[in-house]
């Protein structure tokens, strides 16, 4: 009986050890999990996300121009000979601002006179050959008859082909005429000219901010406007009839108020912030009206902050991003060593229509910080290179815009002045030195240990 209990208890203790070294790898293997390049977490600059380090807060650039602008570009198929203006010339309108190759008109009108002649020429020989074979045809046999009547209706055909020749000809010598006479080009409005291109290559002119510029543009004189400029990510951040603050690039403290009028929806160009594979962010016009332009110059550059009140100092921070309980809140936030831990904050004020705490204490401008999930435990990796899932790629929406999971706060800063807002983020370690990714505070290697 002894043996048999004996026996029996050899066996549990068999089954517990079993039990127990399964239990213990699945622990280990997560804790491995949690700390792999392939299960890091995403984590973003704080400074990226709250505007510190950029142009205090959520601003826009913009550009003081007239309500109306005129765009002037040559005809295609002629040669400009002489551009009388340059930039910053004020032009009064019918001024002259440039001249056509008249040389090449006069050769074009005088080629054209000499195929009238020919076409000319050619009407009165098959005219002539007309009436030799309507002659012959009367002494010619009934059967000879068809071929010279097919004769006739051939030359009849030439002769109506070169008689429309000649009127299209004589049509486009009085254009060419015209042209001559109207050689020179005039402005259509009193202004300053802003740009002026490429008399050889009239179509190659571009904008300082990359888009397609006209041959030669004039601002009119007249009511001043403002001009910004806002990327993709941002674009959501406004609205027409929204009330904005026009500050002075040079004196902060010189301020107008207006309203935005309009938002273009085609982009003008494409700036150098980088996300995702190497595609690059557009960039979108808008326009304020200002209720006041006393003291604003034609082509000053303002920062445009939506809202009328006063602007906020210190570091602000979308709702989204805080763990708030009873009484603490908390960040997920990566240390020096590259490992996620649940961080404490301090907050000041709120502010309900941004939905944003002020961060008073526990985070940094040179902070990552990750957007709670599930994935966000203690010790995890964390990476600053973002990797979309197969239905993110299937879903746009997903991916930044508008409804998507990205918080808005993350573009936030002055948008479209000084080329993007992620150009700082640090570069990748080179490949076969242990390190997978870097960022401000520390690097995460692959044989590193999660910690805690």
């Amino acid at each position: 009986m002894k043996k048999v209990v004996k026996a029996f208890l050899v066996i549990i203790l068999i089954l517990l050890a079993v039990a127990g070294g399964y239990y213990g790898y699945r622990f280990l293997q997560q804790k491995k999990d949690a700390g792999s390049k392939e299960n890091a977490v995403y984590v973003q600059s704080v400074a990226d996300l709250t505007g510190i380090g950029q142009i205090n807060g959520n601003r826009y650039s913009g550009v003081v121009e007239t309500q109306k602008t005129e765009k002037i570009n040559p005809d295609g198929e002629k040669k400009i000979a002489e551009v009388f203006v340059a930039e910053g010339d004020t032009v009064q309108q019918d001024d002259p601002l440039f001249t056509y190759d008249t040389a090449s008109i006069k050769l074009d009108i005088e080629s054209k006179k000499l195929e009238i002649e020919r076409d000319e020429m050619t009407i009165e020989n098959d005219t002539a050959s007309i009436e030799q074979l309507n002659k012959d045809m009367e002494k010619a046999s009934a059967s000879d008859k068809l071929a010279y009547n097919a004769q006739i209706q051939e030359l009849q055909a030439e002769i109506a082909n070169a008689e429309y020749e000649i009127k299209t000809k004589k049509n486009e010598i009085k254009g060419l005429k015209a042209t001559l006479k109207n050689s020179k080009v005039l402005a259509p409005i009193t202004g300053t000219v802003t740009h002026v291109g490429d008399p050889q290559n009239p179509s190659a002119g571009y904008n300082p901010d990359g888009s397609e510029a006209a041959f030669i543009t004039i601002l009119a004189d007249g009511d001043l406007r403002i001009k910004g400029t806002v990327s993709e990510q941002s674009i959501y951040n406004i609205g027409e009839g929204m009330p904005v603050i026009i500050r002075s690039r040079i004196d902060e403290s010189r301020t107008w108020t207006g309203t935005v009028t309009s938002i273009e929806t085609q982009s003008e160009s494409s700036t150098d912030m980088y996300y995702g594979e190497g595609e690059r962010a557009s960039k979108y016009p808008f326009y304020v009206d200002v209720d006041t332009t006393e003291g604003l110059l034609l082509g000053q550059h303002v920062l445009i902050e939506p809202g009328m009140g006063e602007t906020r100092t210190g570091m602000w921070l979308s709702s989204g991003w805080l763990i708030q309980e009873t009484e603490s809140s908390y960040v997920w936030a990566a240390r020096e060593s590259g490992r996620l831990e649940k961080r404490r904050v301090v907050l000041g004020d709120y502010d309900p229509d941004a939905d944003e705490w002020q961060i008073t204490d526990g985070l940094d401008a040179a902070d990552y910080i990750a957007w709670p999930s599930p994935d966000c435990v203690e010790g995890a990796a964390t990476t600053t290179e973002y990797v979309f899932s197969e239905e993110e790629m299937m879903d746009p929406g997903m991916n930044g815009g508008d409804g998507g999971m990205t918080d808005p706060g993350m573009f936030e800063g002055e948008e479209g002045f000084d080329g993007g807002m992620m150009e700082d983020m640090p570069e990748a370690m080179p490949e076969g030195e242990g390190m997978t990714e870097e960022f401000e505070g520390g690097f995460m290697t692959e044989d590193a240990e999660p910690e805690g």
